[in-house]
């Protein structure tokens, strides 16, 4: 069941959920065309920005002036490739998936301003010389987390692009969105003066911060619109198109086939996004490991286990595990000096009434299970080395929770955001539009990031604030997706957005609507960060999601232009790599075998009598 120290924020986020009324599309007039760019696909192209399959793999990110354009996006697509996919050759990159960038992609790029609310967000538009103007087709694709406009680049383009479709990227209003009292990012990522920047920071912000995050700052709470945007992308997509291209063909509805692809918050964003689409726009949704969280609580079985309500707003789970996960490896095997800071960790958390274990060894164990209880997988604890460095708990918990609230000056529970090396010049600040993913890096927010209190203090905002509450309500998935075709692929091992409270319940509420199309693949062995397959002892650990992603694209395809049943919801069981002490067996189809059509019993995810099954 649900722990009782989120319930006060969940009776609030379930009240609000049951008395919303739908909120209006918001208008995307005018639209202010940043840039068209035309690439040969020799020199430059759509998918890599002329790096191609060696230069995305290098291990060397190129260099980019503050002021060249092109540079910027060709260092921001190579760091999206970095921080989404696992680039390694032995992962099957270049193999199994990665092929497109064996040649480059010529075609059109428009670059665009969406007036949402008081600002904008940034919508980028590639039509491939290839582009199939008989039987158009456009690919939506939300960036995931906070990232640029051409976050989902490598996760949908690879697709979409050989495809023949048009493919339409966009950020979700919090993008290009880091300034200092002095300067600011343009939407193409140049170092602009304050006037001249895609985001106008609030007044009053440079007084409590030296540098401000769109995400953190911005107080427009974009999450609740992510969906909405999405739609008036779209609707700027479709009259481009008709702008773009030669007359005599008419690039609307219902000639115009429309997928929506994403993945993380970006497969939240397709999925809401076709929940509000009146005006059916989308005809199909493609969501990878979506941070969604339903309406209402879901039952779930797994395997023999008990039946459990789940579905708990990823931002309730983030304070709990940012606050426990250091002490819960402290039974780890540790350098003294991070074993006795872990060990002081614990003992903190018993002072807060948080844990109650007699000593270091009961603590640590105590802390284990409460992230477990959380609903979270094991793999959770494999992957706290490089969660816990990169301090990714912190820093979402501190955007994330600030967002919601509505931003308030100062922030709440004294959030700073300031570089270790102050002032932050020029080329620090356009570092954070290519390399960065739109949140403060933890050591920004302090010295080894926010400290115990300020994390308390978050977690006590998440389960009190009647602010942020009604902001995860606005978020929550209504699953009224009509009868359009849906497929959601999910990674059994994700530790950030864990299946049991997104994935499972959400497609439990969709057997209670009219989403008859819906179906729910989940991955063993699949995990959030593909990126992090690559690294030695986690190649044998994890399996591409990635892949399984591709395949769902094309199921969704061959449904959509053969009418190819889709496949039935199921569990996929992978087979991990493994190797000698010092090489890692390469990754191939018998790791990652295809799903069943028909899948038997020991596989087969099924609904009955309000309870949706998941085989062990």
């Amino acid at each position: 069941m649900l722990r009782s120290g989120v319930s006060a924020a969940l009776a609030l986020l379930l009240a609000a959920c049951v008395s919303r009324a739908p909120e209006p599309v918001m208008p995307v007039s005018p639209v202010r065309i940043v840039s068209i760019t035309h690439y040969d696909g020799v020199s430059n192209d759509l998918l890599s920005a002329g790096l191609g399959l060696a230069g995305i793999q290098s291990a060397t990110a190129p260099e980019a002036a503050i002021d060249d354009a092109e540079a910027i996006r060709r260092r921001a697509i190579y760091m999206h490739y970095r921080g989404l996919i696992d680039r390694t050759p032995g992962g099957g990159f270049g193999r199994l998936f990665g092929t497109a960038l064996q040649s480059g992609i010529a075609g059109t790029e428009l670059l665009a301003q969406i007036p949402w609310r008081a600002q904008t967000f940034t919508a980028v538009l590639q039509i491939p010389a290839g582009f199939d103007r008989n039987a158009p087709c456009l690919v939506v694709a939300p960036a995931s987390g906070s990232r640029n406009a051409y976050g989902a680049l490598p996760i949908v383009g690879e697709w979409a692009l050989p495809h023949g479709c048009a493919l339409l990227l966009h950020d979700k209003g919090v993008a290009a969105g880091v300034a200092t009292a002095s300067m600011g990012l343009d939407a193409r990522g140049r170092v602009v003066s304050p006037a001249q920047a895609a985001w106008q920071a609030k007044t009053g912000w440079q007084e409590h911060d030296g540098v401000a995050f769109r995400h953190l700052h911005d107080g427009a709470d974009a999450e609740a619109d992510w969906g909405r945007m999405t739609l008036a992308a779209i609707r700027w997509a479709m009259q481009a198109l008709n702008e773009q291209l030669p007359a005599g063909h008419h690039y609307r509805k219902p000639a115009l086939t429309i997928i929506a692809a994403g993945i993380s918050n970006g497969g939240a964003a397709v999925l809401r996004a076709a929940e509000a689409d009146d005006e059916q726009f989308i005809d199909a949704v493609v969501a990878g490991e979506p941070n969604i969280t339903p309406a209402h609580l879901q039952t779930v079985q797994v395997g023999e286990g008990a039946p459990q309500q789940v579905g708990l707003p990823a931002l309730t789970q983030f304070p709990e595990v940012g606050l426990l996960l250091p002490c819960a490896i402290s039974t780890q095997p540790l350098p003294p000096t991070l074993a006795q800071q872990a060990q002081l960790h614990c003992r903190w958390l018993r002072e807060q009434g948080m844990l109650t274990g007699v000593d270091d060894n009961a603590l640590a164990h105590e802390a284990s299970a409460r992230i477990r209880a959380l609903g979270l997988p094991d793999s959770v604890f494999a992957l706290a080395p490089i969660t816990l460095s990169l301090g990714m708990h912190q820093s979402l918990l501190a955007t994330y929770v600030n967002a919601a609230a509505g931003s308030p000056t100062p922030a709440i529970c004294e959030v700073r955001v300031q570089p270790p090396q102050a002032p932050l010049d020029a080329v620090g600040l356009a570092r954070q539009f290519t390399d960065g993913s739109g949140l403060p890096p933890q050591d920004w927010l302090g010295a080894g990031g926010l400290s115990p209190a300020q994390q308390w203090c978050l977690r006590q905002s998440v389960q009190s604030n009647a602010t942020v509450a009604e902001s995860l309500a606005k978020q929550a998935g209504t699953g009224q997706l009509g009868t359009r075709p849906v497929l959601i692929v999910h990674g059994r091992d994700d530790a950030l957005i864990a299946v049991q409270h997104s994935s499972r319940p959400y497609y439990g509420l969709l057997q209670q609507t009219a989403a008859t199309a819906a179906r729910y693949i989940e991955v063993t062995h699949a995990h959030h960060f593909d990126a992090f397959n690559g690294l030695p002892g986690y190649d044998r650990m994890f399996v591409p999601l990635h892949l399984y992603f591709l395949r769902a694209m094309d199921a969704m395809w061959a449904h959509l232009k053969t009418g190819a049943a889709l496949p039935s919801s199921q569990v996929v069981h992978t087979r991990l790599r493994t190797g000698s002490s010092s090489e890692t067996e390469a990754l191939s189809l018998q790791h990652v075998p295809m799903w069943q059509q028909e899948p038997g019993t020991d596989a087969a995810i099924r609904w009955q009598d309000g309870l949706l099954y998941i085989p062990k």
